[in-house]
């Protein structure tokens, strides 16, 4: 009912809108009429109940002043205002036929035609609005000829005025009708198109969920690989068995760089990728940038060089993790196809406050037809490249989002045998330098008299294995959960240093769970809880710390960045509130 109330409101809104100079009209009919028709005694009651009829509709049928709720009834009361305004403005025709001559005679009649005209455009093919102004003025009309035949003049033209004010009327009738079905049409159109993009947004969002869905199972798995053949090189003795656990670490980073351009491109596509802005030291990281390719450069006989340098700010505001993900594909992809000369990354401070940043290799090069579809998802320069290279042909088209969401650009240029040159542009507006904090030492996690307790919360059995795996050397005093419900009943008897909780686990997940942790009194209320997730956009992580959590770490888990996220989580509770078993920790 509230729908069908709706479409008739935006009808007559769309009426109304048509409407909005007959006031005008009626105005300059009064003045017509009190010049040739003064002598007509009731013309000074017919100018006032013209002007009171086109007051009622100004107050009473202007859809801006209603409400949102405003009734089916009131709308169509509004209509026969309408009608009632056509029906008091009609005498016009009379008054000029009886006292304006022969001109008033053959004028008479336009102020109906043009009311019929107006009245069926405006109805834009709307069956109220047509009755309203439209049949109304065909009634007043054909009325015309007989009120003057009987009260003025019997004239025989009459009949034929009559006969053509019936064509008017059924070319009108036509014309509403044909208006009625182009409206039909287009109304059909919109909802097809309406439908047509919800349904793709539909398939979009489960789409992105499933993405989302797989690779967060598939970070699983790979977790307990990179734990693995991390004790694997640290405990072998033999260099092959610590080349092949290196090899495995190798791989299952390759893994991951194809789950992330996946989980990235399908947040691209669903509108739902966000970049955040931070202080942050460019300089060191294009320096680190280029260390993490240097190796890779030597192994293959390029020289790697940076230029430009200097023109760096000392700190500028921008997201720093997506400039270091966009550098490092575009260096990557310099260092898949350059197999001989250099690599430069140079840079350049623009006027307005950008940073160019400009990627050259001596490679190949491309055509005008590859650079064409450069940029798009899962596209491969050639089968050759894709064969011997690898890769998703995600890393560009994420690139240039990335690039734009950071209000910049991303472009290339190229020719076959001159190498490549791609440019990225983004405004890097320069920063003050945060506040130096003072480290905080927490000694050597399991020193001293006390044990570093810590819970694991993964509904997944690999999971909390692999993180056993990696914390094992530490000394600590491991705790697994397997769902959010264990975590709480385990958590309300037993204090912890810190509870590594799982993102999303079936039932209650490891938000809702930490929620309830913090509005519990139990001896946990207060313990770090570092998130483990396998989605670290910007949206996640403000979720995670909206529901009480401390840090977080990313699936799969690098023992490097699990002690470094376990030391943060601690430090921070040595700086809140240091009580045992923390205090026997802090050096």
């Amino acid at each position: 009912m509230t729908e069908r109330r709706d479409q008739i409101l935006e009808a007559y809104r769309v009426y109304a809108s048509g409407r909005r100079y007959q006031p005008f009209i009626n105005l300059l009919a009064v003045l017509l009429v009190m010049g040739p028709g003064r002598h007509w005694p009731l013309a000074p009651w017919w100018a006032l109940a013209l002007a009171g009829a086109q007051a009622l509709e100004l107050a009473f049928c202007n859809p801006s002043r209603w409400k949102a709720s405003v009734s089916v009834t009131r709308i169509y009361a509004a209509y026969a205002l309408v009608a009632l305004t056509v029906v008091v403005f009609s005498p016009v025709c009379l008054i000029l036929w009886k006292y304006a001559g022969m001109v008033g005679a053959a004028a008479s009649m336009i102020p109906m035609f043009y009311a019929l005209m107006s009245g069926t455009i405006a109805s834009r093919g709307q069956l109220p609005a047509f009755l309203a102004e439209g049949v109304s003025s065909i009634v007043m009309m054909l009325l015309l000829p007989i009120a003057v035949y009987f009260l003025i003049s019997p004239n025989p033209l009459l009949l034929m005025l009559f006969c053509g004010e019936v064509l008017v009327a059924s070319g009108a009738v036509s014309a509403f009708r044909w208006m009625a079905r182009v409206s039909r049409i287009e109304q059909e159109a919109k909802q097809s198109l309406t439908e047509g993009r919800r349904r793709a947004e539909a398939a979009t969002e489960a789409k992105s969920a499933f993405v989302a869905m797989v690779s967060h199972e598939l970070r699983t798995p790979i977790s307990a690989i990179v734990a693995s053949a991390h004790d694997l090189e640290a405990t072998a003795s033999a260099g092959v068995a610590r080349s092949n656990a290196q090899l495995i670490v190798n791989a299952c980073g390759m893994l991951r760089t194809l789950l992330n351009d996946l989980l990235d491109f399908s947040k691209i596509e669903a509108g739902k990728m966000s970049v955040e802005t931070i202080a942050y030291d460019p300089r060191t990281l294009v320096f680190e940038t280029l260390k993490l390719w240097r190796a890779e450069a030597r192994k293959k006989g390029v020289r790697l060089r940076l230029t430009g340098g200097r023109a760096l700010p000392a700190w500028v505001m921008g997201d720093p993790m997506r400039l270091r993900q966009i550098l490092n594909n575009l260096l990557s992809n310099a260092a898949k196809f350059t197999e001989q000369g250099a690599i430069t990354l140079s840079i350049e401070a623009k006027p307005d406050g950008a940073i160019a940043f400009r990627v050259t290799d001596t490679g190949p090069g491309m055509s005008a037809e590859q650079l064409g579809r450069l940029f798009t998802p899962f596209d491969q320069l050639s089968a050759d490249a894709a064969r011997k290279h690898g890769g998703t042909g995600l890393g560009l088209s994420i690139s240039r989002n990335l690039a734009r969401l950071m209000q910049g650009d991303l472009s290339a240029a190229s020719k076959p045998g001159e190498g490549a040159c791609f440019t990225l542009r983004l405004p890097l507006p320069a920063a003050a330098a945060p506040l130096a904090q003072e480290p905080v030492s927490v000694g050597v996690f399991g020193a001293g008299e006390a044990v570093l307790r810590l819970l694991i919360v993964d509904d997944h059995e690999i999971n909390r294995l692999a993180i056993e795996t990696m914390l094992r050397p530490l000394g600590a005093d491991l705790t697994q959960a397997q769902d959010g419900e264990a975590a709480l009943a385990i958590a309300r008897t037993q204090p912890f240093d810190v509870i590594l909780m799982d993102v999303r686990m079936p039932g209650l997940s490891g938000l809702e769970a930490t929620r309830l942790l913090r509005d519990g009194a139990g001896p946990n209320r207060a313990t770090p809880v570092i998130a483990v997730t396998g989605d670290g956009s910007a949206a996640e992580v403000s979720a995670c710390h909206g529901a009480g959590m401390t840090g977080h770490v990313l699936k799969p888990i690098e023992p490097a960045r699990l002690y470094a996220s376990i030391m943060d989580a601690l430090e921070t509770l040595v700086e809140t509130a240091p009580a045992e078993p923390l205090q026997a920790l802090a050096s």
